[in-house]
This record gives structure tokens, C-alpha cells and sequence, in this order.
């Protein structure tokens, strides 16, 4: 009766792995000088992990932990990339301050065997 199905165990601690992936990405990114402006940015058009920036640059993170380097990189697919690019458009609408900032996608890999992997530029 008080017993969780597999699936709910399972997707209880993917949220919990990946809420732990995103505090290490935010460490990682304070620790190399960025400022994080939002973490789990929401809105109906889609939600981006982290969103910060370093000078003029605005970078939208998107943060990913998974067994292994390899299904981690190949984990963000076409269609999230375009959801995480309306959301940019989307929260660049809310804070028109930022428009004068050039906006760069980054990923964060994490793994429980590996140092977290930052890769800069990620796409477009």
C-alpha cells in the first residue's frame, strides 16, 4: 500500500538526479565567473535549465546527466533545441534589457564517472 511503483521510483530520482546535476552546473558556471540570472526557466512555450550570463553574453543552459558522456551528448535532440531557442525568444521578450547581448547554447554533461563536460556554442 505504501510502496511506489517502479516507474514512480524511477521518475522520482531522475527529477532528483537531474535537480542534483543542475545545483553542480550552477557551481560549475559560478565557479567560472557567470552569473546566473534564472534556474528551471518555465513558461508555456518550454523551460530552460539555467540561464546566465558573462559580459555580453547571454547563455542558455541546458543541463544534462546520464550513465555515460556519449548518451548525454546525443540526449538533447532536434526538437528541444528548438523548444530551448523559443523559450530564449521568449524570455528575451520579457527582458528586453538583454536583446543588446549575443546569445550562446550551452550543455553541461554530467555523469557519476566522469568531471562535468561544459560545451560552449552547442549549436546554432
Amino acid at each position: 500500500m505504501f510502496c511506489k511503483s517502479d516507474k514512480k521510483q524511477r521518475g522520482f530520482w531522475g527529477w532528483w538526479k537531474g535537480k542534483i546535476a543542475e545545483h553542480i552546473a550552477v557551481i560549475l558556471l559560478i565557479l567560472k565567473g557567470y552569473r546566473i540570472l534564472q534556474c528551471r526557466y518555465k513558461t508555456h512555450v518550454g523551460e530552460i535549465d539555467i540561464i546566465a550570463t558573462r559580459g555580453k553574453l547571454l547563455i542558455m543552459v541546458e543541463v544534462k546527466y546520464r550513465p555515460n558522456l556519449l548518451q548525454a551528448s546525443e540526449s538533447v535532440t532536434f526538437q528541444q533545441r528548438k523548444r530551448i531557442e523559443k523559450t530564449s525568444t521568449y524570455f528575451l521578450s520579457h527582458f528586453p534589457h538583454f536583446v543588446n547581448h549575443s546569445i550562446r547554447y550551452d550543455v553541461i554533461l554530467l555523469t557519476s564517472n566522469h568531471w562535468p563536460v561544459h560545451l560552449k556554442g552547442a549549436w546554432l
